[in-house]
């Protein structure tokens, strides 16, 4: 599932999330993560488009049904940079920040998109 966010309104209630993060910087660590339900973050509109297509890094198997939604979930330009100090390497590795996680739009090639709203 994609969340797609935009640069907006602080998200009061995804200040619970972000603060588990600052003990899961790098990769490997855990963080107990309770009593939170995700929902709250999502806009109040839930219509999406669906389809099937690949993860968006190597090997890009096509192996996933993507979720977006109609209105994007919005985020502080701070909770997008808190997002963004994320690393992708482990405490004793060289840092590797977690972004450029993505590639451009791919063809087509027959897959059907679908929506949940007409």
């Amino acid at each position: 599932m994609s969340i797609c966010s935009q640069i907006g309104r602080e998200k009061g209630e995804f200040q619970i999330f972000l603060d588990a993060l600052d003990k899961i910087k790098t990769k490997g660590k855990e963080a107990p993560f309770t009593h939170f339900d995700p929902s709250c973050l999502f806009p109040a509109c839930r219509d999406y488009w669906t389809y099937h297509g690949s993860f968006t890094t190597p090997p890009c198997e096509e192996c996933i049904v993507w979720l977006l939604l109609k209105e994007p979930m919005t985020v502080s330009s701070d909770q997008m940079a808190k997002l963004r100090s994320l690393f992708a390497s482990a405490e004793n590795e060289p840092p590797v920040p977690l972004v450029g996680n993505w590639r451009p739009p791919q063809p087509v090639k027959g897959r059907v998109v679908r929506a949940s709203f007409k």
